[in-house]
Formats: C-alpha cells, structure tokens, sequence
C-alpha cells in the first residue's frame, strides 16, 4: 500500500492559492484635488496663490516603470478646481529652456512639453488631451477611443467643426475658454543658450471642466468624492547649442540628431511607450470643498484650499482589471489568429495576469461578426468592456443603462 499512497500524494495537486481579487499589484497612482476658493493667477509661477498650500504630486518617472531609467530632471504637478475649473500646475526642471512651436493646436510634442490626459467617466472614451510648450502654445484635443483601437483625433488641428476648449466657447457649448501660462525660471529668457542658464519652467493650465466632460457621461460640476482617470506626461528631446555663424546669427539650441528619440516622463507609470492607454491612468478624487485651511494672500485677497484627505479605494478596480485583462488577451489572441474567442482558459494564458479571467467570478463573453463583448461582476460592481476598449461599469444595485448598450 505505501508505493500507492505514495503515488497518490505525488499526483494530487496541491491547494490553489488566495488570488488577489483586488488587484491591488496593478493599482495606479492616486492624487486628491482640492477645492479652491482662490483661482490661481496664471501666470505660471508656482509660488503664488494658492499652489504654496496645495500638496505636489509624486516626482515623475520613466514611461515604462523601469526604475533604472531615472529621468535626468525632476517634474512635478499640482492641482485644484472650483465651480467651473480644474487647475493645473506643472514644475519641470530644466537648464536650456527652449520652444518652437508659437501657434496653438499643433503638434506640441515635436517641442519640450508637458501634457495632460483626462479620461473624466473611465470609459477609455472621449478622453482629452492638453499639451503645452514653454511659449505657452497650446494644442487640445478629444479622443473617441484610443488610436490603437481605431480612434481618431478630433481637433481644430485636423478637422472644422471640432473639438476646441480654445474656442468652444463662442459656439453655442458656451463653456470657459481654456487658458495656459508658461514661465522660466530665475530669468525669463527662452532660446537664448548665452544667458544664465535657467533652473526649470513653471506652466499654468485652467481647463473648464464642462470642456473636460463634453461628450461623456460625466456630470459638468464633479462632486465631492468624484474619481477622475489622469495622468500627466513630460517630453523631453536632447539638444545642443550652435556656435554663432558668420552672418552674426547667435547660439540657438537644436536637436542631438545621436537622440533622435524624445524621453517620456510621467505621473503614474504606463509599463509601454504609449499615454493612450487609459485604463492604466492615475486615480484622482475631489475633495470636499469644506474645512478650508487658509493658503497665501496676493493683494488683499485670501487664497483658500481644502484640506487634503486620503484619496478613497476605487472600489470597481478590480472589477475594472478583470474586463482589462480580457481586453488585452482578446487583441493579443487577435493578433495571432485574425479572430475572437471567447475560450477563457485560452484568454486567461493571454492575460497581463494570469488568473484575472478565471479567478474572480463568472466572465460571459459574447463574440459576433464586428467584435466581442465581456461581463462580469466582481466586488460589489459589475462591467462590460468590448474590443474597442470601452469599459463601463456600475455598482450592484444600480439600475443597468449603459452595460445593456
């Protein structure tokens, strides 16, 4: 009877360990913004009111979360909002200081810039995107799904109507016209290699929030515990400095053409070279716009921010991260077979983490001739997300309109 027992031992598998249902290895950076009663002057100077009381964010980091690259100059941001604005401050270190680009609604990015990236329902859908160079040139525009899920960007830059929190504003939206500062720091020259070399740049962003939230199903005023999908990027292209020439044109800066890459820095690590993933974006709360603590004063005037709390759990996460994953093992199955499947063992092999899709609840994928569809319901919440990437989710309990579209 030993060598049987033996056997039996040897061939029964040993018990499944716990499986982290809250996904809690994958959560995102987290920021509470606080309410204002002191709109910042935009001016791009981060010691004004009321950016001394506001807390900064977390440095920023390579793009891809690899810890040995460690960007060469540190950024940070701040944020606040009131009624009809998200307030924006960005601190970026830099010694040569320099832009291109004058007219707004270009592409920003061929500068130095600092970018932004809202995603106000979490959907993955209409999301914004805000770039600015150190002139102070602005470029802002709206995604319906990300590009690589066939989406397209709608901007003045590429289309008429369009989407433009810069000039929306005289339509018939009637929303706030966005507004942006940029200033050098100690001294206010930029492209000017032969001047005391500069410690950094400050930009100043005032983005109206009914601007933010157009075409979503978010509400034009957040409340008081609100979360937000963000993050914030920084591009950084290396440059060196001409010698003045022969006609008597000074030193400029340039592009190193041995770099002919730019550095993406950001808030909250993406793990890929690609901002246009939503669903690994930050997590933002607003705060309660009571219990104000008193902030700096400029001319007479008080400026007032709330005081910061804790950001609160996003509690559909792991929700979220279960349709996530099968999204991302469906176009990984797509790639190699040109089709959908809906064989979850085969998706859960695919998965970013293996067990999300068999772990965690009953996952129902249903696959037709344009894409495929999941849902599930995990902790308290249940979603659906399809082949574009639009996720939506609610909470148990809520009656269901958009999981049923």
């Amino acid at each position: 009877m030993l060598p049987l027992i033996l056997l039996i031992f040897l061939t029964s598998p040993s018990p499944a360990r716990s499986f982290d249902c809250t996904f809690a290895s994958t959560y995102p950076l987290t920021y509470s913004i606080p309410y204002t009663s002191f709109p910042p002057s935009l001016t791009g100077d981060p010691s004004l009111p009321p950016w001394p009381s506001v807390p900064p964010s977390s440095p920023f980091v390579d793009i891809t979360g690899n810890e040995t690259l460690e960007p060469r100059l540190g950024t940070n941001f701040k944020m606040a909002y009131d009624e009809d604005y998200l307030y924006v401050l960005g601190v970026l270190e830099e010694t040569e200081v320099w832009a291109n680009i004058t007219e707004d609604n270009q592409v920003i990015f061929q500068d130095n810039d600092f970018e932004v990236f809202i995603d106000p329902s979490g959907t993955n859908t209409y999301y914004k995107e805000i770039e600015v160079n150190a002139l102070s040139s602005l470029w802002n525009l709206c995604l319906n799904v990300p590009y690589s899920d066939g989406g397209y960007e709608n901007s003045s830059r590429v289309m008429s109507p369009s989407f433009d929190m810069l000039q929306d504003n005289k339509t018939d939206k009637h929303w706030p016209t966005l507004k942006a500062s940029s200033k050098t720091y100690p001294s206010t020259c930029i492209n000017d290699p032969t001047t005391v070399p500069n410690k950094g740049w400050g930009v100043e962003l005032a983005l109206p929030i009914s601007g933010i939230v157009y075409n979503t199903t978010s509400s034009p005023s957040p409340k008081p515990g609100d979360f937000w999908r963000i993050n914030f990027s920084r591009v950084e292209w290396r440059v060196l400095t001409s010698p003045p020439d022969s006609n008597g044109g000074g030193e400029y800066y340039y592009k190193d053409p041995s770099y002919p890459n730019e550095d993406n820095w950001v808030w909250s690590p993406m793990g890929v070279v690609d901002m246009h993933e939503p669903d690994k974006w930050g997590i933002v709360q607003f705060a309660h716009p009571q219990s104000e603590a008193t902030g700096g004063t400029e001319g007479g005037g008080e400026g007032k921010v709330t005081k910061v709390t804790p950001v609160s759990r996003y509690g559909s996460w792991g929700c979220r991260e279960v349709l996530m994953n099968v999204y991302y093992a469906q176009k990984s199955f797509y790639a190699s077979s040109a089709k959908y499947t809906s064989d979850l063992r085969i998706l859960d092999s695919l998965a970013p983490v293996e067990g999300a899709c068999l772990k965690c609840g009953k996952v129902e994928i249903e696959v037709y001739d344009e894409g495929w569809r999941a849902r599930t319901e995990v902790g308290g919440w249940r979603g659906t997300v399809n082949q574009v990437r639009k996720l939506v989710v609610e909470e148990v309990g809520d009656e269901e309109g958009e999981l049923d579209e």
